[in-house]
């Protein structure tokens, strides 16, 4: 029987998208140039790059909350409550911690508008 995506769990899709995470970042770290080069990517590459980033933003922003969901309805059903509803809390606020973290470091660094930015730059050319 082949594997369904719509079958699979919520677990399951959080592993595909952290894998889909992994390898995007491997292979955008072996095409793009260096930061401190003088080289820039072709408009393509970037625009490949930017879409497929935001394909799994939107695939991650979508399956995050669902497993947290799930998992906060299982609560009730679970043999021990107290130790899994400690450790579902714990990852939800470490989760809430890491994405409050990033999108700190995006806003304040100015690294969002520098990558809008250059990539308004790559269509001038």
């Amino acid at each position: 029987m082949p594997f369904s995506m719509r079958k699979a769990s919520a677990e399951k899709h959080l592993f595909f998208a952290f894998l889909g995470w992994a390898v995007f970042l491997m292979f955008a770290a072996w095409i793009l140039p260096p930061l401190d080069s003088h080289l820039q990517p072709q408009p393509l590459t970037y625009w490949c790059i930017v879409a497929i980033a935001a394909i799994l933003a939107i695939y991650t922003a979508i399956i995050v909350p669902a497993y947290f969901y799930k998992m906060w309805r299982r609560l009730p059903s679970v043999p021990n409550k107290a130790s899994y509803g400690l450790w579902v809390g714990f990852e939800s606020l470490t989760f809430i911690a890491i994405l409050t973290m990033f999108w700190s470091a995006c806003i304040h660094s100015g690294w969002l508008a520098q990558v809008i930015s250059e990539g308004l730059r790559f269509d001038s050319r």
